[in-house]
């Protein structure tokens, strides 16, 4: 059986898309079953990134915003006609290709476009709602990261139960050589993720205000999307940091501080469970489902909530919710991801 996938997403790092894309599609060729892939990635100046997988992939210097036109508005230029024959294609978030005979299946991340539209920029949801009107018509198996997703799914794009399956993604690889040590700089609490308004960072930083602490900075990493800037004493806007800077701020951190207004699945939580680091979260979307019982969890439209909680956790002994948060990562694999999706494959091909 041969499978196409659209892996373009990897030329953005550090984003949950572009971990997703790289993560499952490694794990499928450590242990491919009987399935021969095909990578196709599209772009007009990172093409060197999509080269990773050792010559299995099929490089297009295509733009996102040309394939968007071709694929999601004029649904033009089978993707056969780029990678040649091929018996199931794999898409990505962003863009949808007719097929001549290929079955197609995706995975959707989040329907934050429908759930929460005004956290999206006008061309992104315009985007995303075309890909998505093609995925409701023609996919045969769509992949949702999360039960939240998939219960989103069914109800703002009517996509029939038989259709959908839950596959959690993994814990991400790379964690193993961080642990915490002996730090010698001023404690700190972390907030990651993109600067836009669905990470609700404005809130957490009134919290933090409010709490006037004297022996504990916020440290904000992630790279600016859209929304105010943040300026105050004690508070440190790092920007975009790589994935080693992530997880040494991870291991290190005090506390983990993630009060999001919608996730479709949340790979910053499993990470710092995975690094012991203690997780305040909302039960946004999915995150209580990747949580379990580790987190503490808030309003994410409560100051006084995120702010109580934050003074809670600084002062009491959460080593019992590290250990918790241990055993939830545990239930994330990546080799268990990558099975059940070359199940479906094989299932939707009578293989």
């Amino acid at each position: 059986m041969t499978v196409g996938i659209d892996i373009s997403q990897i030329v953005y790092p550090g984003t949950g898309v572009g971990t997703y894309t790289r993560e499952l599609v490694t794990a499928m060729l450590k242990h491919p079953r009987g399935v021969n892939f095909k990578l196709f990635g599209s772009s007009l100046r990172q093409q060197s990134a999509i080269r990773q997988f050792n010559g299995k992939t099929i490089v297009y210097p295509f733009p996102p915003t040309l394939l968007d036109i071709l694929w999601n508005r004029l649904h033009v230029l089978p993707i056969e006609n780029l990678i040649g024959d091929t018996d199931v294609f794999h898409t990505s978030d962003w863009t949808e290709p007719p097929t001549k005979r290929a079955k197609k299946v995706t995975t959707i991340h989040d329907l934050v476009v429908f759930t929460h539209p005004q956290y999206s920029h006008h061309k992104i949801i315009a985007t995303i709602k075309s890909k998505l009107e093609w995925v409701t018509k023609e996919s045969k198996i769509v992949f949702c990261d999360s039960q939240s997703t998939k219960t989103d799914t069914q109800k703002y794009l009517s996509v029939e139960e038989d259709r959908l399956r839950v596959v959690y993604p993994g814990l991400p690889t790379g964690l193993a050589k961080y642990e915490k040590q002996k730090y010698s700089g001023r404690p700190y609490i972390l907030a990651l993720g993109t600067r836009e308004p669905r990470k609700n960072l404005p809130k957490l930083v009134e919290a933090f205000k409010s709490l006037d602490l004297q022996d504990h900075d916020l440290v904000i990493a992630g790279k600016y999307g859209w929304g105010p800037d943040i300026y105050a004493p004690n508070i440190k806007v790092l920007g975009y940091v790589t994935e080693e800077e992530k997880y040494e701020l991870l291991a290190n951190a005090s506390l983990f501080c993630y009060p999001s207004l919608y996730e479709g699945f949340g790979f910053p939580i499993l990470e710092a469970m995975a690094l012991g680091c203690p997780v305040l979260t909302s039960r946004a979307g999915s995150l209580a489902e990747v949580g379990g019982k580790a987190p503490i969890y808030v309003d994410p439209n409560s100051v006084d909530d995120i702010a109580g909680e934050i003074e809670y956790c600084l002062n009491h002994d959460m080593y019992p919710r590290i250990l918790d948060g241990y055993e939830q990562t545990k239930k994330f694999s990546w080799e268990n991801t990558a099975k059940q999706v070359i199940e479906a494959y094989k299932e939707l091909c009578g293989f």
